[in-house]
């Protein structure tokens, strides 16, 4: 049940969260420093959500998380609805926003 779920001391489901802002702001950088503990000086523009995984554990929980890079959102440069709707799941599949200006 829900009850047992919230309850159990491991977490089988990813926490979603999709880091979130415009061009150039760091978004990438931001998670590559959290996770890896890692800084480039160099830039490369993401132009397609990328997915890094992590665990936390919190003494009592074990928390899975999905960190999903997401490329800049701009619906004046859309032209292929198919890809748009690629490119948007991401959205729809966050528990969590991370917005980076």
């Amino acid at each position: 049940t829900n009850k047992e779920e919230e309850e159990s001391p491991m977490c089988d489901r990813p926490i979603q969260i999709a880091v979130i802002g415009d061009k150039a702001v760091g978004k990438t950088s931001i998670i590559r420093q959290w996770l890896y503990n890692d800084y480039s000086s160099s830039h490369s523009t993401t132009r397609l959500a990328t997915y890094h995984f992590t665990s936390l554990f919190n003494g009592q929980r074990l928390f899975h998380i999905r960190i999903i890079d997401t490329p800049r959102f701009d619906d004046a440069n859309n032209t292929d609805p198919q890809q748009e709707w690629v490119r948007m799941y991401c959205f729809r599949r966050a528990h969590l926003f991370l917005l980076v200006f």
